[in-house]
């Protein structure tokens, strides 16, 4: 009954605020005590990025039988990347290579990432680890303030389905900390003009990456030729162009990147997809030439970076008009 009146509530809740006010000063001291907690945040930040930062991480969908679906509640995992090359390196391979030696593609660009998307790997790979680890951010509200953003805006997050592109990016949208604005880097794996989902693609490129990630710096595309029936003469850049995919890569000029890179493999583009009698004539009418590789692949950076080179371009020039 005394419960009721309210009397003894008013006591309970003034022991549990003692309490909660004991706790927090405890950990207020013992913080001040540490010597990691007490280092200069630039240090600080740097340890965390070595702890958890530096990567590519795939994004994968999460199933118990690790099959490819698209219903709404699939999950998402992620694994760290186990290729060692760069995508500045497979840029500067791709660039670098000489169409007149090599008719269709740059072999080391080929299946970089295969093995990354096999699932489970194999437990003989000692050199490299398949998560990142967090458990750090569990030590310390502290720590965990610090370093909430660095995994997003330390790593690039790998993609290969739009589907998985746009439950990601709704998460950090609705993550109450603001995570999509934290996020820095990008790797789209996406087929070239796909027949079924190029139009998919286009979607979630407009309305996930320019329309949410706003402080997005660099985006890394890698395009597979799937085995389809368009020629690379008929994906130009020009303003009368119809292809969505193409519209949205333009697109990405509105944000403020300062880096990309663009490169197109065809490992998919071999016999077994046409069969062995019309396969020769189709990959000689069909199948993209490197030179034509390489000459789309510097157009759509172009009209990526486009924007941005034209910012920093009138910042110089602004610059030198003052001085």
């Amino acid at each position: 009954m005394k419960l009721r009146s309210g009397g003894q509530v008013d006591i309970l809740q003034s022991i549990k605020t003692v309490d909660k006010n004991k706790v927090t000063q405890a950990i207020t001291t013992f913080n001040a005590a540490s010597p990691f907690l007490q280092l200069p945040a630039e240090i600080k930040n740097r340890i965390y990025e070595l702890v958890c930062g530096g990567q590519v991480i795939h994004l994968l969908q999460s199933t118990s039988e690790h099959e490819h679906t698209h219903n709404d509640t699939f999950k998402i995992s992620h694994i760290a990347c186990c290729e060692k090359s760069s995508e500045e390196e497979a840029q500067k391979n791709f660039d670098s290579a000489d169409p007149t030696v090599t008719k269709w593609n740059v072999e080391a660009n080929e299946n970089r990432h295969f093995a990354c998307y096999q699932y489970p790997r194999s437990k003989t790979k000692k050199h490299y680890n398949d998560r990142i680890n967090l458990a750090f951010l569990r030590c310390c509200r502290q720590m965990y303030h610090e370093a909430k953003y660095i995994p997003y805006s330390t790593n690039t997050f790998g993609i290969h389905c739009h589907h998985i592109l746009g439950r990601f990016v709704d998460f950090l949208v609705r993550s109450p900390t603001k995570l999509h604005l934290a996020l820095r880097s990008l790797y789209l794996d996406m087929a070239v003009v796909h027949p079924g989902n190029a139009k998919d693609w286009a979607t979630a490129i407009n309305v996930k990456i320019v329309k949410r990630l706003k402080l997005l710096q660099c985006i890394h595309i890698g395009f597979e030729q799937m085995p389809c029936l368009c020629k690379a003469d008929q994906l130009v850049f020009t303003s009368s162009s119809s292809n969505r995919l193409l519209s949205s890569i333009k697109e990405l000029q509105k944000m403020k990147l300062r880096s990309a890179t663009v490169v197109i493999t065809d490992s998919h583009f071999g016999e077994r997809a046409w069969g062995w009698s019309e396969y020769p004539m189709l990959e000689e009418m069909y199948r993209w030439k490197l030179e034509d590789k390489q000459t789309w692949a510097k157009e759509a950076r172009e009209h990526i970076l486009r924007r941005s080179i034209g910012r920093e371009t009138g910042k110089e020039t602004a610059e030198v008009s003052t001085d």
